[in-house]
């Protein structure tokens, strides 16, 4: 119950670098060809197992 009186500032936390992460990644062109190629490795191995 203690950890409850903390869960709000927890939210805003993660939402502040929810949009931290969004920002750099439109502003970084390398993001796009790191995602497509990670989610090509990760549908490959997937498919293996």
């Amino acid at each position: 119950m203690k950890y409850f009186n903390t869960l709000p500032f927890y939210f805003f936390a993660v939402c502040l670098m929810g949009t931290h992460l969004q920002a750099s990644a439109s502003t970084d062109p390398d993001w796009e060809v790191f995602v497509k190629s990670y989610g090509r490795y990760t549908e490959k191995k997937l498919k293996i197992k």
